[in-house]
C-alpha cells in the first residue's frame, strides 16, 4: 500500500538542535559535526523540497508500506 506522509521540517530549516536530530534520524547519520558547506547543501535541498505555509514548513512524501499478517494460533498452517 501507499501512504501519504508529511514531515514537518520547520525545526530542520531553522537548524535548531531538534531539527538537526530529526535530519540525523532521517538520514541515519549524526549531522551534529557535519562541515558547514555540506550542511548548507543539505539545507538548500530541503528548502527546494519544502512547502512553506503559515503553519511552518513541510515535505510531502508518498511512502510504500508492507502489511504483514501474523497467522492466528490454531489456524491451518500454524506451527
Amino acid at each position: 500500500e501507499m501512504l501519504e506522509s508529511r514531515l514537518d521540517c520547520t525545526e530542520c530549516l531553522a537548524r535548531s538542535p531538534t531539527g538537526v536530530a530529526i535530519l540525523s534520524h532521517c538520514l541515519d547519520a549524526d549531522l551534529r559535526r557535519l562541515c558547514e558547506p555540506k550542511m548548507l547543501r543539505l539545507l538548500q535541498s530541503l528548502w527546494r523540497l519544502a512547502t512553506i505555509g503559515e503553519h511552518g514548513a513541510h515535505v510531502e512524501e508518498t511512502t510504500a508500506i508492507f502489511l504483514l499478517s501474523k497467522p492466528r494460533a490454531g489456524s491451518a498452517g500454524a506451527v
